[in-house]
């Protein structure tokens, strides 16, 4: 198989990415553990222990339609960025350094992915599905363990939040660079014809 078409073909594998990373790319977990990470646990905590509602009925009143709300609107901006990634002028990019519009495109897969788990887990909280399944210890119910739970659902959440602005910042990062080549070609172009006409003028 050609080198370069065994190396797009793994660009394919999402989960490769987000676990060992590829050329020139870093895994995609370290996109999430990253040196805010602390400040997610300290919101996960802090709600944790201030909000005096359980997690199905704050999922019933705010996080789950939250949740909802985030997947849409990653999923509108998704649009802008596969039309932006399409573009001739990306091209250029993706020349210049290679794997560039892949890691546009994972990374946005990661928002996707980490919204429809956070979406998912606060519509399991809203059904009330953790405190009726037998499997569930009765520790993880009340107590601290049910602290501990509640701080991981509240700090994906707000991990969750992060990366959906991110995603936004990815594609008015696109879109800027896209806008800069497509100015930078252009002058160039309008310089050459200038000065082809100013030699045929001259002869």
């Amino acid at each position: 198989m050609n080198p370069e078409l065994e190396e797009r073909m793994g660009l394919l594998s999402f989960w490769k990415w987000f676990f060992y990373g590829m050329p020139g790319l870093r895994p995609g977990w370290r996109r999430l553990a990253d040196r805010f990470l602390w400040l997610h646990v300290f919101i996960g905590v802090t709600l944790a222990t201030q909000v005096a509602y359980s997690v199905s009925q704050v999922a019933e009143k705010i996080l789950f339609p939250l949740a909802g709300i985030l997947i849409g609107t990653t999923c509108a901006w998704a649009g802008c960025l596969h039309a932006l990634l399409q573009s001739e002028y990306m091209r250029e990019v993706e020349r210049k350094k290679k794997g560039m519009l892949a890691e546009f495109s994972l990374c946005y897969l990661l928002t996707m992915f980490l919204g429809l788990v956070v979406l998912c887990l606060w519509g399991l909280c809203g059904l009330g599905f953790f405190q009726g399944v037998s499997f569930v210890p009765a520790s993880f119910r009340t107590g601290q363990a049910a602290i501990v739970a509640k701080s991981f659902l509240y700090a994906l959440t707000s991990l969750s939040l992060r990366t959906t602005w991110q995603s936004m910042l990815l594609v008015h990062r696109a879109f800027v660079m896209e806008d800069f080549i497509r100015r930078t070609k252009e002058l160039s172009r309008k310089r050459f014809s200038a000065r082809g006409k100013k030699k045929t003028g001259q002869q």
